[in-house]
């Protein structure tokens, strides 16, 4: 066994009970993290840019068509059940009921996020634009299902509908929205294949 001399035995002790400076420990949390933080840091890049989007002339222009076509929609679906509703403008009604899809009902937000967690994970750029495009898919039919039971529920029970509003299809738009995120990572990482073991070597012979 080799033999460390008394000072330099000390030396070591110190370094390694010395602590880390600041700035040292930056490092050692970015490096040990660094694929979630860059992560978190394009996400937020990529969410912002989405919204700054959002602020633009020309979706303020386009935001009423897409809002028409959801109550288009809705309209055809309310239809199955039996209502006899219209539809003006972004405005859904019957005779006995009227609801209206405004600009804050058109979850724009739940597009952002997707759209900036797809974007923003590692991934080729076809999948992120697949998964940018189905993930604003997946949004507007969820808006048109929220709406057509927002309709539904309005029409045959008034009282519950601040409830399914406010409270039910928050929850499920952010229950949905995750899931989504989490099946396109899924879909989009690679399986690695179990390296093969002995013992199936051998029963392979």
């Amino acid at each position: 066994m080799p033999h460390v001399p008394p000072k330099a035995k000390d030396r070591a002790a110190t370094a390694k009970s010395s602590p880390l400076a600041p700035r040292q420990r930056l490092g050692k949390w970015w490096r040990e993290g660094r694929p979630v933080h860059l992560f978190i840091l394009k996400f937020i890049g990529v969410l912002v840019a989405l919204h700054a989007i959002t602020l633009l002339p020309l979706f303020d222009r386009v935001l009423p068509i897409y809002l028409h076509g959801v109550a288009v929609v809705a309209a055809g679906l309310t239809h199955c059940f039996g209502e006899s509703t219209t539809v003006t403008g972004a405005m859904l009604h019957s005779p006995t009921y009227a609801i209206t899809v405004a600009p804050s009902c058109s979850a724009v937000e739940l597009a952002c996020y997707i759209g900036a967690a797809v974007i923003a994970f590692p991934s080729p750029w076809r999948a992120k634009a697949s998964g940018f495009f189905l993930g604003i898919c997946f949004v507007a039919v969820l808006n048109v299902l929220r709406v057509t039971s927002l309709f539904l529920v309005g029409a045959h029970a008034r009282a519950a509908f601040e409830v399914a509003h406010e409270d039910v299809w928050a929850v499920l738009l952010i229950i949905a929205s995750t899931l989504f995120v989490a099946g396109w990572i899924a879909w989009v990482t690679p399986r690695k294949t179990p390296a093969a073991t002995e013992t199936d070597e051998y029963a392979a012979e």
